[in-house]
């Protein structure tokens, strides 16, 4: 969970490392600016509350696609 302007919201997976940290979104149907904008949210608050850098990854489960978002 990470906490963001008052609410809580939840990233499919959190990887956290020394170095850095890995999130992962599992999307179904189409890539979708929506899907980019929420990951790049979590990706944001995450990086304020740990301090480090993290690394956002959508995952496709209908065509087994790997979108990395910056």
């Amino acid at each position: 969970m990470i906490a963001s302007n008052g609410k809580i919201i939840r990233p499919d997976c959190v990887i956290l490392g020394s170095e850095k940290n890995i999130l992962f979104d599992y999307k179904t149907g189409t890539p979708e600016l929506a899907h980019e904008k929420q990951i790049l949210e979590y990706k944001n608050n995450l990086e304020v509350m740990v301090n480090k850098p993290v690394e956002a990854y959508l995952v496709y489960t209908e065509n087994a696609q790997l979108k990395k978002v910056n």
